[in-house]
């Protein structure tokens, strides 16, 4: 990057005597003893000799716009790449944070950095290797999290991550508080889920065909109920498991549907389930090929198909504001691409029905060799990189207006100290509708 010095880049047009010299800013990183591999602009146009046409000066804003637009690759504190320098733990969080959010964020770096939340860094599952790239130093809500990309598969995955235990309490303590501050109240939570339920139905039956009434489905980490409780509206014979108290209880008493508190392995025997659903869920194992040896044992049959959805990486575009950094949290163990999971289905034993990108996707037990990911390095870094250095494309859609505009009224809030204030104020109605 030069350090202090400036570095000096000379634009040609092609047949034409005219050449400008464009001098790049120095890089900010450099007083750290960072090393930036791509300089961040916008550049400063010093000289220009000779007479400029209208194409001449369309051209040289279009190169000017595409060196502004090029976000550096940073290398953490720890000597590894990053995407750019908002991945790195020295920059603010991506969200806007409450108060309370804020709390807990910093209660669970400082466990995690005074080791009472014990870590781990296992090889890649997928190819049994230990060499990785770092991609980012934190979440989106400034958890302390290393994310890195395989450097021979290609899976992205965190690791170091928190052990077994140490999630087990962050999610009894801190998940709620700082995932879903403005979730009032498990009914909430069941009719976002009753939602998504609809959506996964409609897709099943779009893909395959089949009909749903009299089917057996099972769904591992239900929640409050609420997918199930669309398939039961349409004559299915749904059960299901979650590991929070609360959501298994609402499940049962409010909505009447087969719920345990426990995991798949604390299910009792019974018909073997004609689909089985992971609703993002699969992100979250430590342990998947564990899970799913579990889950072949249960089903012992090619026809039963196995729902999974996970947040894919390669629709970041569209579902997170072209923004990686916003797609990143603590809880996620795994970060997939549709390629990716069929890799890691295809090792434990399953086959790919169907699948998109976002990632909705269809399996069931299958004797193909397994999935290789040839080229998925390469082309997870280059999407990201491309991704990252064309974010400005996030202001030209009306979501994100509506989005950024939502944000602007939140951050307004919050210096008036008022968001907190209605936020209890819509909790205390809750609870009266709630009471009467």
């Amino acid at each position: 990057c030069g350090g202090s010095s400036a570095e000096s880049v000379r634009a040609w047009h092609s047949g034409s005597e005219w050449q400008s010299k464009i001098v790049v800013p120095p890089c900010r990183f450099a007083a750290r003893g960072q090393l930036s591999l791509l300089q961040v602009g916008p550049p400063r146009v010093c000289s220009t000799i000779g007479k400029w046409s209208t194409v001449s000066n369309c051209a040289l804003f279009l190169f000017t716009l595409r060196t502004w637009t090029c976000i550096p690759a940073i290398r953490s504190h720890n000597g590894e790449r990053m995407l750019s320098s908002r991945f790195s733990s020295a920059y603010p969080p991506e969200t806007s944070l409450t108060p309370a959010q804020q709390a807990g964020v910093s209660e669970v770096n400082s466990l995690v950095s005074r080791g009472e939340y014990a870590t781990e860094s296992p090889d890649c599952p997928l190819c049994g290797r230990s060499d990785f790239l770092q991609l980012a130093e934190k979440d989106r809500y400034g958890h302390a999290m290393s994310v890195v990309l395989c450097d021979r598969c290609g899976l992205v995955q965190t690791r170091p991550r928190m052990s077994e235990e140490a999630y087990q309490d962050f999610y009894d303590r801190y998940y709620s508080s700082i995932y879903h501050p403005f979730r009032n109240t498990v009914e909430d939570y069941f009719r976002e889920q009753y939602k998504r339920g609809q959506r996964i139905l409609s897709w099943i039956e779009s893909q395959t065909g089949i009909r749903i009434k009299k089917l057996r489905v099972l769904e591992i980490g239900c929640g409050a109920g609420g997918v199930l409780k669309a398939f039961s509206d349409q004559g299915a014979i749904v059960q299901g498991c979650d590991l929070i108290s609360a959501y298994v209880d609402h499940a049962r008493t409010r909505h009447q549907l087969d719920v345990i508190h426990g995991t798949l392995a604390d299910l009792p025997d019974g018909p073997v389930p004609d689909l089985v659903i992971y609703s993002h869920v699969v992100e979250h194992l430590l342990h998947p090929f564990r899970e799913f040896e579990l889950l072949k044992q249960r089903l012992k049959s090619k026809e039963t198909l196995l729902y999974i959805e996970v947040p894919g990486i390669r629709h970041i575009r569209e579902n997170y504001n072209w923004d990686f950094l916003s797609y990143l949290q603590n809880a996620h163990v795994w970060h997939f691409t549709l390629e990716s999971l069929t890799a890691m289905m295809s090792r434990a034993g399953f086959e790919l029905v169907h699948g998109t990108q976002w990632v909705w996707s269809l399996f069931r037990l299958g004797d193909h060799p397994c999935h290789e990911l040839d080229g998925e390095r390469d082309a997870t870094l280059a999407f990201l990189a491309a991704t990252e250095s064309h974010r400005w494309k996030r202001f030209l859609s009306p979501q994100t207006l509506k989005r950024e505009t939502i944000r602007f009224v939140l951050k307004v809030l919050d210096w008036f100290g008022l968001r907190e204030r209605l936020f209890k104020l819509q909790q205390t109605a809750a609870g009266s509708r709630n009471t009467t």
